[in-house]
């Protein structure tokens, strides 16, 4: 068998990207296209952090790849510089989906630090909103994809610890920031309901023009100037498109990218794309 030289691929050096990591999907952009309206909209429902409270409780809501979790993730690194007074927290409900899960991350976020599995609900709470208070810090808590909260039991258990805290811990400052789906309906109970108030803010589908701006953007920053065609851009857009999902265009311009590094090609071809076109 043919003696495969891993390394010098894998130590090669490119001609096609400039950043890479403008092609993750965890990347995070200072700004993002079309979305100003939504950043402006929860910065203006922030004002008052300035007098040491809290920010209203929102509601992001939009399908799939809408740019809900970038908003978030930029707003919350935004008001966390320039705000010393703030806490942050981002919460994957889809990774954490139990109401001890998501305390035990509010709690790492804290006290800056790793607690062992298995501490008490009941004891994460009681350490966490003691040391917001004490501290006279207010934090501002990010739920991405609530859908993913386990069950109904979790849910309610969950926000009605954290929209009932002050009838505890009177001085503590807390936003919820959350994030679902268009036609999201929290499945709440009534005594939790008449606590929940937050503030809707939507974020539309792109249109065909906009995931061009957005996907030609990406490689304007990504890419050298000359490796992606107008055709070939335009052929990842309309698969984008056919596919409702910016992230795809996104990881299939990364991977495009890969691939052409790979064949010392200088430029980005069709064969590249790995999509199912025409000759």
């Amino acid at each position: 068998m043919k003696n495969w030289d891993s390394k010098s691929i894998i130590e090669q050096e490119g001609t096609i990207f400039l950043n890479s990591e403008i092609f993750k999907i965890n990347y995070l952009l200072n700004e993002y296209p079309f979305r100003e309206g939504q950043y402006k909209e929860m910065l203006a429902y922030s004002k008052e952090v300035k007098n040491g409270k809290a920010p209203k409780n929102m509601l992001l809501k939009g399908t799939f790849a809408t740019g809900k979790t970038s908003i978030l993730k930029l707003y919350l690194r935004t008001m966390k510089e320039d705000y010393p007074n703030i806490i942050i927290s981002y919460i994957n409900c889809n990774i954490n989906r139990t109401e001890n899960e998501i305390f035990n991350k509010i709690y790492e976020s804290i006290f800056d630090l790793h607690k062992k599995q298995g501490s008490h609900t009941k004891w994460l709470y009681n350490k966490c909103f003691r040391k917001l208070e004490t501290a006279n810090k207010t934090l501002i808590l990010g739920l991405d994809d609530i859908e993913g909260i386990k069950n109904k039991i979790e849910l309610n258990n969950l926000f009605s610890k954290l929209l009932r805290v002050k009838e505890l811990y009177p001085k503590v400052k807390i936003s919820l920031i959350i994030v679902g789906h268009t036609n999201i309906e929290l499945n709440l109970e009534n005594k939790v309901k008449t606590v929940m108030v937050s503030l809707p803010i939507e974020f539309p589908s792109y249109n065909k023009e906009q995931i061009y701006q957005i996907l030609k953007s990406r490689c304007e920053i990504g890419f050298y100037p000359g490796v992606i065609s107008e055709e070939i851009l335009k052929l990842v857009v309309d698969e984008t498109y056919d596919r409702g999902n910016l992230r795809d265009g996104i990881n299939i311009l990364g991977a495009a990218g890969a691939c052409a590094e790979i064949d010392n090609s200088s430029k980005i071809l069709k064969k590249h794309l790995k999509l199912n076109l025409k000759k």
